[in-house]
């Protein structure tokens, strides 16, 4: 390990160690692009399972020995939270789920967090730089692939859930968050301003064109994202005739954008916009319902649970929808199967696994990251990103579970870490040339 310095002014505490960047490089490459190497070299499914077990064993190794410093104090709390709650609902739930079943269901929110308390590590080691360099390229290429995957799928499948990109199918409502979260990021460290207000054209609009998987794989969030997008751009401080040219010139944007995709696509977004479609997806009958919706399933588990009332506060058993690769699914995971077909809510995963314990515990993780950070000499276009990050992890609560996911979650604590730990000196025109 690389011996400590100490620096308070500048937050450095440690001198870099190259084996934590390789190593969290190594398990993001496998979970970004394990999914579509599935996809097109099916027999390889049973192999990638095996891969992504070695490499989480490998971020939890060093997750756990980031855990011991500093500026991991809150998430070495929530761990030692986790551990006791999760082993009273084994114990609660033990006639239904196997020892093994149990830890393979932990691998996911632990591996979020031990992500979290390695890059809070990295973002505090005098190789930060080098790594954010780093990380700035591999979103930029992991993007520009999305591009001609996500229009083969395309081509393919049509526009829906196969348009997942390298995620593949199922993947494309967190590809799309992945897409929006990463897009605005760069456009923060690579094309803002150095006064920190406003971006550069000329470098914002090649990063565009990193949004077309967004607009072919027809995700409804989607056009959620885009409208907070684009209500955070406006600054208060504009004076009423550029107010209105704003509102204008995006009316007429999204106006023909609307109807170039319906000239060229089978996407007609009048049906998303629909009262009966948007109750549907969201609240219709989940007793007649072949998919049941998503606050349908949470209904479902909060009456299953009435019979059983602890599993209120404790759940159901972790690791009730894994297994099915390489291990067993447990049999409280096969009583529960038919909830986990089709779309499930963070709030829907997290209650049924661990109760409200969990769900709590979750939250806390989620959204610590947005409390007082050392990013002040960002200004506005750091609080604007910031803005929209915690809109779409608070929209994501009642859309998807991806923070359960392990390809959309080491992504996620990149940029959490980012808004908590990261300062000026991360933007591409600070940051130190590669010496390589």
């Amino acid at each position: 390990m690389a011996s400590g310095i100490h620096n308070t002014n500048d937050r450095i505490f440690y001198k870099s160690s190259r084996s934590w960047h390789r190593i969290y490089f190594i398990v993001l490459f496998v979970y970004a692009y394990g999914n579509f190497l599935v996809e097109i070299v099916p027999p390889l499914t049973q192999a990638v399972s095996i891969v992504r077990a070695v490499a989480d064993f490998l971020l939890l190794l060093f997750g756990v020995k980031a855990l011991v410093y500093r500026e991991n104090k809150v998430l070495r709390l929530l761990v030692v939270f986790f551990v006791i709650i999760s082993s009273v609902t084994f114990y609660l739930n033990s006639s239904t789920t196997t020892l093994f079943v149990h830890l393979n269901g932990l691998r996911e929110p632990l591996v979020l967090i031990v992500a979290l308390a390695m890059l809070a590590h990295i973002f505090y080691s005098d190789g930060r730089g080098r790594f954010v360099r780093s990380m700035n390229k591999f979103l930029l290429v992991f993007l520009v692939i999305q591009i001609p995957v996500a229009f083969s799928q395309f081509f393919r499948f049509g526009a829906g859930d196969q348009v997942g990109g390298t995620f593949s199918d199922g993947g494309s409502g967190m590809l799309s968050q992945i897409i929006f979260l990463a897009v605005y990021y760069l456009l923060l460290v690579r094309a803002g301003k150095p006064n920190g207000v406003g971006f550069r054209l000329n470098k914002v609009t090649p990063l565009l064109i990193l949004f077309i998987p967004v607009f072919i794989n027809q995700t409804k969030i989607s056009f959620v994202f885009f409208a907070v997008l684009a209500l955070l751009q406006v600054r208060v401080q504009l004076n009423l005739a550029k107010v209105f040219f704003t509102i204008a010139a995006g009316a007429v944007a999204l106006f023909l954008f609307v109807k170039i995709l319906a000239a060229t696509t089978d996407i007609d977004l009048a049906d998303y916009l629909d009262p009966d479609t948007i109750e549907k997806d969201f609240f219709s009958d989940w007793a007649a319902a072949e998919d049941i919706t998503r606050f349908g399933k949470l209904v479902i588990a909060y009456d299953q649970f009435e019979n059983e009332p602890y599993k209120h506060i404790w759940g159901a058993g972790y690791g009730l929808m894994k297994g099915k690769s390489v291990i067993e699914t447990s049999e409280a995971g096969r009583d529960l199967e038919r909830l986990y077909f089709g779309s499930r809510i963070q709030f829907f995963s997290t209650y049924l696994q661990g109760g409200l314990l969990f769900t709590a515990l979750f939250l806390i993780l989620n959204f610590y990251y947005f409390t007082s950070s050392r990013n002040t000499h960002f200004k506005y276009n750091f609080i604007r990103f910031k803005s929209f990050a915690f809109s779409l992890f608070v929209l994501m609560w009642i859309y998807n579970d991806a923070l359960l996911v392990t390809y959309f979650n080491l992504f996620a604590a990149y940029f959490l870490v980012f808004i908590k730990h990261g300062d000026m000196s991360l933007t591409s025109s600070m940051l130190p040339r590669s010496r390589s």
